[in-house]
């Protein structure tokens, strides 16, 4: 497989590369239909057009990411815990993924940052665009829950600061007004962190039984009405646990839990997660089936599109040459560019490099016959 020249480090052979990079995709790009958009010219008034269909050529649609809403659970003003919950089409949670408001970024917990900024911190981490946050202290679960209760199988006593119980131990039934002090007060002594199992309990019986009040968390969290379970799942956030008691993010493993909820995952900034435009260069690929391959590597799929002449015999990664410029930022593990060496060595494609490009964040993937995504991708 060659490998981009803009990719490895500057020799005096970039310039001949480069050169003959931009020579065939000169010869390419009169026969692919990568734009984001179709446009007839030459119509006249009075004349019928019609559009291309799925599968016929130059047909293009733009994919939607799957959206991921951010919560921030606020005690007293101060960040105890965090929520990312991934909605499905219709605006329902489909799981939802804790974490500490003890978990450290850098060096720093992100309870120490604001609401807002924790959540985005942590989505930092995570290489995840989130389409909102919702800042959830004691009035807002008031206004979800309305006249619901949760019953609850408490692992821990709750005791306010002045040591009245609030919770005792066993089976309990939790209202709006209490759910921010049972999920955001730890036992006396204990960090955030000790929160998890109640927590879990918490978010699990909201999963399974939803809210009958009003507002966002409401609208992700319906009652169930129907007698049945509702099938959300509630998982932890993965983190690696010091000796000194300093809980950080298990990246690789978070990437992993991540790509099994998200259908669609978004990087925050094109960046962060490869973004990438499918192309059927040759009038028989499943697109819609190479999408979901494609994006169960963690890959942001932009776009799905059939060149305009099919003619494609080979496969090939068009890549802009500004991907070669991006760097890690903060504690960043992975970059795009690390998406896109992956894919590439992965699939066994030739990559093209281009400055000429409408997107210069967004990698396009055309397939030919030789490439058979489907068995690639299947594992």
């Amino acid at each position: 497989m060659s490998r981009s020249a803009a990719l490895l480090p500057p020799n005096p052979r970039f310039f001949l590369l480069f050169a003959a990079a931009e020579l065939m995709l000169a010869m390419a790009v009169p026969f692919l239909a990568i734009k984001g958009y179709h446009t007839i010219l030459g119509s006249q008034a009075g004349v019928v057009v019609d559009e291309p269909q799925p599968g016929d050529a130059g047909w293009s649609a733009l994919v939607d990411p799957t959206s991921v809403v951010g919560v921030a659970e606020v005690l007293d003003g101060r960040l105890t815990g965090l929520a990312m919950v991934v909605v499905d089409d219709v605006g329902q949670a489909s799981s939802v993924v804790l974490g500490s408001g003890d978990t450290v970024i850098g060096d720093r917990p992100v309870s120490d940052s604001s609401p807002v900024e924790a959540v985005e911190r942590v989505a930092g981490e995570l290489r995840l665009r989130l389409a909102s946050i919702e800042v959830v202290d004691g009035d807002v679960w008031a206004e979800a829950f309305g006249p619901s209760v949760v019953t609850v199988d408490n692992p821990d006593p709750v005791i306010e600061a002045d040591g009245a119980p609030l919770f005792d131990v066993g089976t309990v039934e939790v209202a709006g007004p209490q759910a921010a002090r049972f999920i955001g007060l730890p036992s006396e002594g204990a960090s955030l962190l000790s929160l998890g199992p109640r927590r879990d309990e918490f978010w699990s019986a909201v999963s399974e039984n939803g809210l009958a009040g009003s507002g966002p968390l409401a609208s992700m969290f319906p009652l169930d009405s129907g007698g049945t379970s509702n099938d959300v799942a509630v998982f932890d956030l993965p983190t690696d646990v010091a000796e000194s008691g300093v809980s950080q993010i298990d990246q690789a493993q978070a990437e992993q839990l991540l790509r099994t909820l998200i259908s669609f995952p978004a990087g925050r900034d094109g960046t962060d997660r490869l973004r990438i435009r499918i192309v059927d260069g040759y009038g028989q690929a499943d697109l819609e089936s190479l999408a979901s391959r494609v994006a169960a590597r963690g890959l942001e799929v932009v776009e799905i599109s059939t060149a305009t002449m099919l003619s494609q015999d080979s496969s090939q990664l068009i890549v802009p040459i500004e991907l070669s410029s991006v760097v890690r930022q903060g504690g960043a593990s992975r970059t795009a560019l690390d998406d896109l060496n992956d894919l590439a060595a992965e699939l066994d494609v030739e990559q093209l490099v281009t400055t000429r490009s409408d997107d210069q964040r967004t990698v396009s993937l055309v397939v030919g016959p030789d490439l058979d995504l489907v068995e690639v991708l299947g594992n």
